[in-house]
């Protein structure tokens, strides 16, 4: 793992490649698809059980079918992990500059690193389990399940926001000891 962690600015062109691609998508052929709608899981305030239904009726059976193959099973199951291992790719390489980092064992300045970018995988992975779920069974879903839904896409933002700022101080704090 810490092999991997060795090249983080790949794993950030490799991550960056796979976000255009879903943004490409989005725009080019889910966002059309569902009469201009934004997808359930790019709503960074969140989405009620309203919003939820009229964006899955809007999408027919043949648009949930597309965003569930060429989105979730392919892109967005790749995106999570590409940006949390760079994320903590990053980590490690500028935290190491640091004395207090350096002194630690290497397996637990990597699992330090892991952990950083771990919240916004699991919130992330666990969204998207949720709107694959209504995507699959639009009438099955409950106000819960959709409440459930948009609180992850909610703290999935937050916490990939927090842990850019975690490399950002990193980097910062790297510079000031060289």
């Amino acid at each position: 793992m810490a092999r991997l962690l060795q090249r983080p600015l790949r794993l950030a062109i490799l991550a960056a490649a796979n976000f255009a691609a879903m943004v490409v998508l989005d725009a080019c052929w889910f966002r059309p698809a569902a009469g201009g709608l934004a997808s359930l899981d790019t709503r960074v305030t969140g989405f009620t059980t309203e919003d939820a239904f009229q964006w899955l009726t809007a999408l027919g059976p043949q648009g949930r079918e597309a965003i569930i193959v060429w989105h979730y099973l392919t892109f967005d199951l790749t995106f999570p992990a590409l940006f949390s291992l760079a994320v903590a790719g990053f980590v490690l390489t500028y935290a190491r500059r640091l004395d207090r980092f350096k002194s630690l064992p290497r397996r637990a300045q990597t699992l330090c690193a892991l952990a950083v970018p771990l919240p916004y995988a699991l919130a992330d992975y666990g969204q998207n389990l949720l709107v694959v779920r209504m995507l699959a069974a639009p009438v099955d879903v409950s106000q819960a399940l959709a409440a459930a839904a948009s609180v992850l896409v909610i703290l999935k933002f937050a916490f990939c926001i927090a842990a850019l700022a975690i490399v950002a101080a990193a980097i910062m704090a790297a510079r000031r000891t060289d």
